[in-house]
Parts: structure tokens; sequence; C-alpha cells
């Protein structure tokens, strides 16, 4: 049976922090090292940036109301559209 796909607020906004950071590392590097944007790593460094990106939307939001907690500051104690308290 497939199982319903589901993240915890709390893991999505690491994931997502962790591979917007990674990938922005690893494009910095690759123009920095290799000194052009046409390479394999840039490439690699904006798909897993976009990876992250893609994560926040879908999987960071308030456990209560569903609503987008992505636009919002990275560390939140209440969610902005219900008030539900989100333990950090």
């Amino acid at each position: 049976m497939i199982e319903s796909c589901e993240m915890d607020y709390k893991i999505a906004n690491i994931v997502r922090i962790s591979c917007m950071l990674l990938g922005i590392s690893i494009s910095a590097l690759s123009i920095l090292f290799l000194g052009t944007e046409k390479n394999v790593f840039f490439i690699l460094g904006i798909i897993i940036t976009i990876i992250g990106l893609i994560i926040g939307f879908v999987f960071y939001t308030c456990p209560n109301c569903g609503h987008p907690l992505i636009t919002r500051p990275i560390i939140l104690k209440h969610c902005q559209n219900c008030g539900y308290e989100l333990n950090q």
C-alpha cells in the first residue's frame, strides 16, 4: 500500500534550509574555482537550491491549518494565519 507522503514542518524547515545553503555553496564554489557558470557543478547547485525551495513550499506548512510558513521568518513561535503555537 502507498502511504501518504507527509513531513513534519520542523524537518521540512531543516531540509529546506540545508538544501538551499548547499546548493548556493556548490554553485558559488564552482564559479570561483572553474571560472564559469557553464559547468555541471553550477547546474547541480541550482537544482539542489530549487529542490530546497520546492520542499519548503510543499511541506513547510502549519500542522493545524495547512497555511504555508515559508514566507515567514526561519524560527516561528505561532502560525501567522491561525495563531497555532508551533513547538520548536
